[in-house]
């Protein structure tokens, strides 16, 4: 892996407004390399939205947004930076009439990454379908796909929206794996699901938004422990 560009990203005051109406309320965290940390929050919440702004990708209301000392608009390279940020949405951004490979191949040109296809492939239990076109996919072979493409980016900052969305019992266990290994290293996680049991599992501190706002950030022991802690600030 090449050297991470930041070791922290420090969100401060966050908030973002739509037609007047606040969706995410003054929310501050710090996520540090080395840590996976889950998000989770009813439908509505802001989950979404507030990955969106980590990504670079949404403007905020106000507030600000650290990577490592800077910050999107004042980094001198802000082209290495949203390279070094890996955003796996609700939609896999795909072009549907290209196959497996050859959309891994395009982003892999895209981000200058040298990392083997057929590897990549194999990590999503993709290789035996890489010559299908994308469009034949089905809802779990293309949230695969994107998550290889987020792999082919190699990004310091993981930014995992609902990643385990049909998928698998088994390839849930292999991107667990996955995720764990890089988490444990310099790479930076955050995870949005629903499946408090993975959550549970894979992370050892859990933020909870409820209407816009940052109610819980601490550690977690359990999958009981975090839905007690949902059912109380839901």
């Amino acid at each position: 892996m090449s050297a991470p560009l930041f070791s922290t990203v420090n969100v401060d005051e966050l908030v973002k407004v739509y037609d007047r109406r606040p969706v995410v309320r003054k929310v501050s965290l710090e996520l540090k390399a080395g840590e996976l940390t889950g998000l989770i929050g009813a439908n509505g919440s802001g989950k979404s939205t507030l990955l969106y702004m980590i990504s670079s990708l949404l403007p905020m209301t106000s507030g600000s947004i650290r990577y490592g000392a800077h910050t999107y608009a004042d980094h001198p390279d802000r082209e290495r930076l949203r390279g070094a940020i890996g955003w796996l949405a609700h939609q896999p951004f795909l072009y549907p009439e290209l196959t497996a490979v050859e959309n891994l191949q395009f982003f892999r040109e895209l981000y200058g990454s040298s990392i083997d296809l057929d590897g990549v492939l194999d990590d999503v239990d993709l290789f035996e379908a890489r010559n299908q076109r994308v469009r034949n996919y089905s809802r779990g072979m293309l949230q695969r796909l994107g998550l290889g493409r987020v792999i082919i980016k190699n990004p310091t900052l993981w930014l995992l929206d609902e990643p385990f969305t049909g998928l698998d019992r088994q390839t849930v266990e292999r991107f667990m794996k996955m995720l764990e290994a890089t988490a444990s290293g310099d790479r930076l996680m955050l995870l949005v699901s629903h499946r408090m049991d993975l959550v549970a599992r894979l992370c050892k501190r859990v933020l909870i938004l409820s209407r816009g706002h940052l109610v819980f950030d601490g550690p977690v022991e359990s999958e009981q422990q975090i839905q007690q802690l949902a059912d109380e600030r839901f």
